[in-house]
């Protein structure tokens, strides 16, 4: 289809679109948790700051009706739809449009579970796009309630400072899950490797592979807002986008160290399993040769040779207590050699 085709790429997706409204400033604030689309335009030209906040973004009717009201690049829009993308910031006529990957666990097993989050900053208001209902914005919804902090005293670029900060932040809760069961990981192996470890080791390789090509780019995008020259971002906003890039690094730099400790336990399990392996050899080792003098005397015994068909013949066949000297020779051959392997600590 040609460039700017309003198409959704995702799981399909059949819920109604819903729309969040906050409109403030540092006296008022104006809140409708179901706002319509057909007039969502008139939010553009209030006096205070402006955050639409729709969930669902599989709906190509209610895209185009935002698309037309607040003049969005159909190219934007495109991007908005396309649950695949990677993060970025684009500059377009009137706005600013960034993309990223939020992060979340999930459930009882604490699924890692991918959501796309788009913003675009005008010069007093902001459109948040997600993919379906559910997100961790609640403490920032509740700070513009209480008028908490300093969110409804600042320009619109500083709500989207914010909503980035809560993602980077889950970010971390993300990457300390990965690190305990890296941990749990390590102590099933030193205690029971079991073989079903290296199917454990392999899924959550895929997964720190996976979390980091959701972040790496980030990076980029945040660097791009610091040094951005937009008037839409506020010098005094600046330096909290560097220090969120610090954040964004350190996330990186914690899945780095995450992949080279699956790395380490990889060669931990091959290491445990072949010493395993060395100590069963051993053992077999050890079996073997407390036999091999046994076998060597049962052998000779075991010759079907007449004793009284020549003086060469074997004596001991006819003596009386020839089998109990045997056996005893036996048993002090094994505790002999059980007592030398002691000794020499290879038992």
């Amino acid at each position: 289809m040609p460039p700017g085709s309003l198409v959704f790429v995702g799981d399909k997706r059949s819920e109604k679109v819903n729309m969040e409204v906050f409109d403030y400033d540092e006296q008022h604030l104006n809140h409708n948790p179901n706002a319509s689309f057909d007039n969502c335009g008139e939010w553009m030209n209030t006096d205070g700051s402006t955050w639409l906040n729709i969930d669902g973004v599989h709906d190509v009717d209610v895209m185009t009706k935002v698309g037309k009201q607040y003049r969005l690049h159909t190219l934007l829009l495109e991007d908005v739809m396309n649950a695949g993308h990677r993060a970025k910031m684009e500059e377009y006529d009137g706005h600013l449009f960034f993309t990223m990957k939020m992060l979340s666990l999930k459930g009882e097993t604490n699924k890692i579970v991918t959501e796309q989050l788009s913003m675009v900053l005008g010069q007093n208001w902001v459109i948040s796009f997600l993919e379906h209902p559910g997100d961790i914005f609640d403490p920032i919804r509740e700070r513009l309630k209480e008028g908490a902090g300093r969110v409804r005293q600042r320009k619109c670029d500083y709500l989207v400072f914010l909503l980035m900060d809560a993602v980077v932040d889950n970010y971390f809760l993300v990457s300390d899950h990965l690190e305990g069961m890296i941990e749990d990981l390590e102590k099933k192996i030193m205690n029971d490797p079991k073989d079903s470890i290296i199917n454990e080791l392999q899924s959550l390789q895929k997964d720190i592979i996976f979390i980091r090509k959701c972040v790496a780019p980030l990076r980029e995008e945040v660097s791009a807002i610091a040094k951005s020259k937009s008037d839409y971002i506020d010098r005094v906003t600046v330096k909290y986008f560097r220090d969120l890039y610090d954040h964004v690094v350190h996330v990186l730099e914690s899945l780095d160290s995450s992949r080279d400790m699956l790395n380490n336990l990889f060669d931990m399990y091959h290491n445990v399993q072949g010493m395993r392996m060395n100590q069963i050899m051993k053992l077999l080792t050890l079996v073997s040769s407390i036999f091999i003098p046994l076998t060597f005397i049962a052998g000779i015994y075991g010759m079907n040779f007449n004793p009284e068909a020549s003086p060469l013949s074997m004596p001991e066949l006819n003596w009386e207590y020839g089998y109990l000297i045997v056996w005893g020779t036996m048993i002090t051959i094994v505790v002999l050699m059980l007592l030398y392997f002691k000794k020499r600590k290879w038992l």
